[in-house]
Formats: C-alpha cells, sequence, structure tokens
C-alpha cells in the first residue's frame, strides 16, 4: 500500500468536559497567560510577530516542563514550524537539514516553504525532520491557541505510543478509516445521544454516573451494530480524540476543563454553521470525553492505548457494566431522543437533496479524473458529504501530488474512500497549457503530465 501524506485543513480545537479527577496531576491552567496580540510587539517574519511567537513557545514549554512526561510516559516536546499562510514564511524551532533556516534566535529559524507543502495544522515530514506544523493566527483565546499547539506536538508522538492510525490498516485494509456512515440520520442520532449520557455521566456521580455512561454504551453499540463501523470509529477518536484529550487536559485546570467541555465545546459541536458533517470531527468531541471519564477511575488506562484501542470498552470494564442487561428504547428515554431525531429527520431530507445533487454532478456527469499516488491534502473536516458507495465529498479541498495541485475553493471534490482518486466537474473547463480551471477550481499541472480528453466531455490527468 502506498503511504500518503494527510493533511488536515482545520483543528478543530473544540471545548470538551472537564472532569473532576481524583488522579493527581499537575494543574497546568494556571500558566497560561494573556496572548493578545496588543501584548507583543517586535520584528515580524511574513505577518507572524516574532515576539508573540515566543511568548507561546515559552509557554508550551512550560506545560510539556510541567507535565515531565507523567501524562502518557514520554515528553511531548518536539520540533514546532509556526507558518503564515500567505506568504508561506516560517519560523521553526530548529534549522532544517539543508540549512535554508536562518536563526533569527537563539531559538528560532525562519524560512520560506515551497509550494508543493500543504498547510493546515498537521504533523509533516520537511528536511527528513518530522515538525508540528501550526497555522499563525492571532486569535485573543490564548487557551486556544495552545491547546492548538499541544493537539499537533501530541500527534509527533503517537507513532511511538502505537497510536498512529494512518499507517496501519483499517477495517477495509485500506490504510485508512473511513466514516462515512457517521453521515448517516441514525448514526448521528445514536452519536448525540452518546454525547448527552457521557455529559450526564461527567455531572453526576454513584449509581447515577454509572446508569448515565451504560446508557451512553448501549447507544454506542446499537450504532456500531447497525453500520459495523467499531474498528474506523476507533482509529479515528485514538488519532484525533488523544490528541484533543492531551491538549485540553495539559492547557485547562480541573474546573475550567469540565465547563470547557460541558458547555462552550459542547454548543460549538452542534451548531451546523461549524460542524456540517460529523465523518471526521466526532472523534474530537468522542475523544475528550471518554479520556475525562476514564481519568477519574484511573490514569493507568492510557498506558494500554494502541491506535484502534476502544474506548468505550474500556470505560465499560472499568464499571463493570454489562450491556446485556440493558434495553435500549428504556435508554432512550432519558434522554432527548424525540428532540433530537426531529432534527436530524429534517436534516436528513435536506441531505438528500444535497446527495442528489452531488450524484449528478460527479457520478453522472462530465468530470475531469485525478489518480493519486503521493497526495498532500489539506481540508476542512466540518464540510464533508458522504456520497455512500463513491467516497465523500470535500466541500473545499487542496490536492498536491507528483501530477502537480489543484485548489477547490467551491463546488466540491468528490475523493474516493480509499484515497487513490479524485474527480471535479468538467462543466465550463478552460485549458491554457499547463493551468487549467473549472467551476470553482483551478489546476496547475507540473511538467510531463497533460490532460487527456475522453468521451462526453470528461478528462484524465496522464503522464506525456
Amino acid at each position: 500500500m502506498k503511504k500518503k501524506a494527510v493533511l488536515i485543513g482545520l483543528c478543530i480545537s473544540l471545548a470538551l468536559t472537564g472532569t473532576a479527577c481524583q488522579v493527581k496531576e499537575s494543574n497546568l491552567g494556571n500558566q497560561v497567560e494573556s496572548l493578545k496580540t496588543n501584548e507583543v510587539s517586535g520584528d515580524k517574519v511574513g505577518n507572524m510577530s516574532i515576539a508573540r511567537i515566543k511568548q507561546i513557545l515559552q509557554k508550551i514549554k512550560d506545560i510539556d516542563d510541567a507535565d515531565n512526561g507523567k501524562m502518557w510516559g514520554i515528553p511531548l516536546a518536539t520540533r514546532i514550524m509556526v507558518v503564515d499562510s500567505d506568504t508561506r514564511k516560517v519560523i521553526t524551532t530548529e534549522a532544517d537539514t539543508k540549512g535554508n533556516f536562518k536563526k533569527i534566535d537563539n531559538n528560532l529559524y525562519e524560512g520560506q516553504l515551497p509550494d508543493d507543502i500543504g498547510l493546515a495544522n498537521s504533523t509533516i515530514e520537511y528536511g527528513e525532520k518530522q515538525w508540528a506544523m501550526v497555522i499563525y493566527t492571532e486569535s485573543d483565546d490564548e487557551s486556544d491557541t495552545l491547546v492548538t499547539y499541544v493537539h499537533e506536538m501530541f500527534h509527533n508522538v503517537q507513532k511511538e505510543l502505537g497510536q498512529d492510525g494512518d499507517s496501519t490498516s483499517a477495517e477495509d485494509g485500506s490504510g485508512y478509516y473511513d466514516n462515512s456512515h457517521m453521515d448517516e440520520m441514525d448514526a448521528r442520532i445514536y452519536l448525540k445521544l452518546e454525547w448527552e449520557a457521557l455529559h450526564k455521566g461527567l455531572e453526576s456521580s454513584g449509581k447515577e454516573k454509572k446508569k448515565a455512561i451504560a446508557d451512553a454504551l448501549t447507544f454506542r453499540l446499537a450504532r456500531r451494530s447497525e453500520y459495523n463501523s467499531a474498528k474506523d470509529e476507533n482509529i479515528h477518536e485514538i488519532q484525533e480524540g488523544m490528541a484533543e484529550y492531551t491538549g485540553n487536559k495539559l492547557v485547562y485546570s480541573t474546573d475550567d476543563l469540565m465547563n470547557r467541555i460541558l458547555h462552550s465545546h459542547w454548543k460549538r459541536f452542534l451548531n451546523e454553521k461549524i460542524t456540517n458533517t460529523l465523518v471526521r470531527s466526532f472523534g474530537y468531541h468522542s475523544g475528550v470525553l471518554y479520556g475525562l471519564l476514564l481519568d477519574e477511575c484511573s490514569s493507568k488506562w492510557r498506558r494500554s492505548i494502541e491506535y484502534d484501542s476502544d474506548l468505550g470498552e474500556i470505560l465499560r470494564e472499568q464499571y463493570a457494566i454489562n450491556l446485556s442487561d440493558l434495553s435500549l428504547k428504556e435508554s432512550e428515554k432519558r434522554y432527548n431522543y424525540e428532540g433530537i431525531y426531529q432534527y436530524e429527520y429534517k436534516r436528513n431530507k435536506e441531505r438528500e437533496k444535497i446527495t442528489s445533487k452531488y450524484t449528478e454532478k460527479f457520478i453522472n456527469g462530465a468530470i475531469l479524473q485525478l489518480n493519486l499516488n503521493h497526495p498532500q491534502i489539506v481540508f476542512n473536516p466540518n464540510n464533508i458529504w458522504a456520497l455512500k458507495g463513491h467516497g465523500s465529498v470535500y466541500v473545499t479541498a487542496e490536492i498536491k501530488d507528483d501530477f502537480g495541485k489543484i485548489d477547490v475553493k467551491k463546488g466540491g471534490l468528490l475523493l474516493s474512500s480509499d484515497w487513490n482518486k479524485a474527480v471535479v466537474s468538467s462543466e465550463n473547463i478552460q485549458i491554457s497549457g499547463s493551468n487549467i480551471t473549472g467551476d470553482g477550481w483551478i489546476l496547475k499541472l507540473k511538467a510531463g503530465y497533460t490532460l487527456k480528453e475522453k468521451k462526453n466531455g470528461c478528462y484524465i490527468i496522464e503522464k506525456k
């Protein structure tokens, strides 16, 4: 199987539920000080304030030093690359192997990324080194900023921890998890019920806590049984959920974390303007909820986590819950099943219209096909529509591969579930040498590649 570079275009550092942890750990919340733009000054690299980045990196170092590897058994310290998305200039914590990055401070370097590198909050291999890449912002929410940094730093150590799902096989052997079922009505209903019950578990104690956890696991089992989706869900919850859990756990104090997860994070996740789909985003919230509930039992659970561990099963074992004793219908009565059902029913009607539109566009219409070999893909995980049997439509995306680069600003791109093929509509295509444009997209071909017209207005990229 070809190894593929995956770049998530929007890191969703959403609010997650905090817990009154019984395990003694460093309180890092007090280390978070203001990072507001008007409190830093000095020279810039591109649009990036060097002083601001130095402040952020110092706080990240303080957080990692305070943890000292206690949370996962290893420190999170890793190379960091902060990127100005407008100019592609970078500030890094280390020199590159080719000497392209020039020292600007005792511990900082500046450089310029080439056009063939995708920009995203992600991890990246560049100059024979592995980096945590973070897009520079000037957000006034200093805690969100720090969570994003720690989230991406954790991705860099997941392979060492055995949590790297991208280099392992999913259920179908493709090497990539496919949770397109999370766009289905029933799956979304049971996911939201699972979240409601997990929230209740975090807010309660004793028998009520155990009952709420049992309800959550009942909803989880119902969804996974219907869609045969356990392993792919597990991989996503570990890969993104553990990174988001770690970021929130290390940045926020216990009380602040509880408020963040149970209120602001939860509201943001359910705001459809922010989260149009849960296909590649549900794990961010689920991972934190399960992590915080497990912390109330012990911190030892982290040492056993692998790339496809089932957080629900680990929690079930901690509370000795027998799911065969539970009734799905009885569990539904204890939560807002009717309200969730009505909302999802209306959404599903709209989804059917959108699915019909995309089917006509990408399956029945004229297309340009791109065969993928070593793609770097940047996309918004909140704006994906599953097209059953064909893959998923990414409303906006950027793909760089052997052929060159395609940038989809609107109209969408259909990506196969195995990430071996992508298609865009070839309606209104305009060809000018190596520069090709269509409705909402721009394609730039590298030397040695050309566009070949097939029948019915379809095209494919081929080597010359």
